[in-house]
């Protein structure tokens, strides 16, 4: 389902991933129960073939052992915890990726497709609208190295 876009990563330098550093299956399930939602298919695929990976520096958040979640500044939980803790964090968001200190981007809880996906926004920090960047989190992927290449 996801070759082509396997692919694509594997022959990129845009994302760089880290070989070896794939979630396991209970990881998620962890995961999940925290958030209290299911994460979509595409991330889920993320996470157990590249695990992790960087697009200019700015780590895509992954989920680390739930053990040492608490120490893993790039573990989507523990980010989300902290966002959540911000009283002018708007609900229904999923932080996944910041590649400045003015852009950011999101899974949108409340726009969220039949097979499970969520779209991906992208938010300048400092006021600008919020644009919907990718219907899922597999294409955001292909839009980040298209544009980043």
């Amino acid at each position: 389902m996801y070759e082509q876009l396997q692919e694509k990563i594997s022959s990129t330098d845009v994302i760089r991933w880290h070989p070896g550093q794939e979630v396991e299956d209970e990881w998620i399930a962890d995961a999940e129960q925290e958030l209290g939602v299911r994460l979509p298919p595409s991330y889920k695929w993320w996470l157990k073939t590249f695990g992790s990976g960087a697009v200019g520096g700015s780590e895509i958040l992954t989920l680390a052992p739930p053990e040492f979640r608490d120490d893993a500044d790039a573990d989507l939980v523990y980010i989300h915890r902290l966002n959540r803790a911000n009283p002018n964090w708007p609900e229904g968001r999923i932080f996944i990726l910041q590649t400045s200190p003015e852009e950011v981007f999101y899974f949108d809880l409340g726009d969220v497709s039949a097979n499970g996906e969520y779209a991906v926004f992208r938010e300048d920090v400092f006021g600008a609208k919020p644009e919907r960047y990718a219907d899922s989190f597999s294409q955001f992927l292909e839009r980040l190295i298209d544009e980043y290449a």
